[in-house]
């Protein structure tokens, strides 16, 4: 399902995946052109006068991928790269 926000098209989420350590997560995002691109966010927690806690996203650059399995199989590699650790989904 495409979200419509005025005349404009959205993407959507439509996978997020975890690593074991819950410090990095991939979204596997459903362009408009019905091609996917991963994003990569980390966990930031730190604290000074305020507690700050949350996802950033990670610099890398735009891929456009078809179809959902091989983003699903790149969102993967990525997690696991980052994190050290063995990735595995539920389907």
């Amino acid at each position: 399902m495409i979200k419509k926000q005025g005349s404009v098209k959205m993407a959507d989420v439509i996978k997020v995946i975890m690593s074991p350590n819950r410090k990095f997560k991939v979204e596997i995002i459903k362009r408009p052109d019905q091609l996917f691109t991963v994003m990569v966010y980390r966990w930031i927690e730190w604290e000074d006068d305020y507690s700050y806690k949350y996802w950033s996203p990670m610099k890398q650059g735009l891929s456009l991928i078809d179809p959902e399995g091989n983003a699903i199989k790149i969102a993967i590699e990525r997690l696991m790269e980052l994190s050290g650790e063995e990735i595995e989904i539920d389907d």
